[in-house]
């Protein structure tokens, strides 16, 4: 996995400051992406900046079993990240 400075910018769902992408090769336009803090899904436009999904491109992505089931393993797998951070957060807050 590799790391890549992107535009910073606030997510255009949650307005999460988003400063950097990981994945398997740099970003280009029309990849898609998750936010961290909200888990929508993101798409990057031709300069690299986070856009919302269109209705047309949320609707293939739900037609292509095998992407749809890679963002939902993704968000599934963030959604677990962050709840062992909350415990771990917690916890440490008891002590």
């Amino acid at each position: 996995m590799e790391t890549t400075e992107i535009i910073k910018m606030g997510c255009p769902y949650c307005g999460y400051v988003i400063e950097c992408a990981t994945g398997t090769r740099l970003p280009s336009a029309g990849d898609i992406s998750i936010c961290i803090e909200c888990l929508n899904i993101l798409e990057f436009d031709e300069n690299l900046a986070m856009k919302k999904l269109s209705v047309e491109t949320f609707a293939a992505l739900r037609r292509d079993e095998k992407s749809w089931n890679e963002i939902e393993y993704y968000r599934t797998s963030l959604r677990v990240i962050k709840s062992l951070a909350k415990l771990k957060n917690d916890e440490k807050e008891k002590s």
